[in-house]
């Protein structure tokens, strides 16, 4: 999404699946401006340290963080440790995207948790609250509010 927007932005996917990590290597392999890296999520301190993120993304400038499809996997407190880490990390002017299971108290929405896990042994629905804490003081945006970044 970022290279649709500016071809020379630089964007680093981290990944702890081998299969997921091969294929994006395939698909990324012609794209000079994108690093395709092995990272448990859960040390964001090892993925922002690591050599192919180092001196690659300058982070000293704003830029996107999105934590996808993976932080209902994580426990509150490994999430908040991680989200805190990564969010820590960002220069003024970033922009953090994250997805969540999210418990409203609609009967879906747990019904969802449930099976999240029951198939996978691990499953966390956060509430609205849960998850706004995570962006800490960053200011929220609505999506598709900013005229300035129409991808918002």
């Amino acid at each position: 999404m970022a290279q649709e927007q500016n071809l020379s932005a630089r964007t680093v996917y981290a990944d702890i699946d081998p299969l997921v990590l091969v294929h994006g290597r395939a698909i990324l392999a012609d794209n000079p401006e994108t690093r395709v890296v092995v990272g448990d999520v859960r040390e964001p301190k090892t993925i922002l340290g690591h050599d192919e993120v180092i001196g690659f993304l300058d982070f000293e400038r704003p830029m996107a963080l999105m934590l996808v499809g993976m932080l209902h996997y994580l426990s509150p407190d490994i999430g908040d440790q991680v989200v805190g880490t990564l969010r820590d990390a960002l220069a003024p002017g970033s922009y953090l995207f994250m997805t969540s299971l999210v418990d409203t108290g609609l009967p879906a929405q747990q019904e969802l948790a449930r099976i999240t896990r029951e198939k996978f042994e691990k499953g966390w629905a956060r509430t609205p609250e849960e998850i706004e804490r995570h962006f800490g003081d960053l200011e929220l945006v609505e999506a598709g509010r900013n005229a300035d970044r129409p991808w918002l």
